[in-house]
This record gives structure tokens, sequence and C-alpha cells, in this order.
């Protein structure tokens, strides 16, 4: 039985099955352990996302965003993934890097 707070993979532009199949994007088997990984980097347990694949059920750590983006006259909601690492840019600054993926809205 999938919740309406579900995020469904298939949904997602770019395709978000592949990267987390690809191992780009970090998938944990238990809520609990991802809460864990969210905590480390800074994010709060409310980020962790139940992600629908094919065959299982795993959890990420990102937010959908509340506000959609419009372009062209079509909203799109945005999903905002963690990728749980630490990257230095170029002026020295060390940051956790972020991935977005996102759908055609359609309000109710």
């Amino acid at each position: 039985m999938t919740r309406i707070d579900d995020i469904i993979t298939s949904e997602w532009w770019p395709n978000l099955e592949c990267c987390i199949a690809e191992k780009e994007i970090p998938a944990f088997p238990t809520k609990r352990s991802a809460q864990a990984a969210a905590k480390a980097f800074g994010w709060n347990s409310y980020h962790v996302l139940r992600v629908i694949r094919r065959f299982e059920k795993v959890w990420i750590v990102g937010m959908i965003h509340i506000q959609p983006d419009c372009e062209a006259g079509i909203e799109f909601k945005n999903l905002r993934v963690c990728l749980l690492k630490w990257e230095q840019r170029a002026d020295g600054v060390t940051h956790c890097p972020t991935v977005s993926f996102r759908k055609p809205y359609v309000s109710r």
C-alpha cells in the first residue's frame, strides 16, 4: 500500500530510479538508518523520504519544496536529494552537494 507522501521513482526527472540503482544517490533499507545518515550531515529526521521502487521500498534523505516552479506555463514539483558526502569547492568552502529532480505538478 502506498501513502500519499511516498515518492514513486518513475514520476521524477531525471530518472530517479537509475540514480538509486547506480548508487549515485544513497538509499537505505530502513528509516532509522536513513535518519542516522541525515543527522550526520545536518539534515533533520523529517527530511527522510520513503521511495517506492519496482520491487522494494527504500529511504532517501531529501525534501520536496512546497512552492512549485513554473516554466512555460507548466508547474513542476521539486525534490532535492542530499548526496551524503562532503566536497570542497574551488574557493575552499566545504559543502554537502544536493541533486534536484522534478515532475509536473497537478493542483487539485
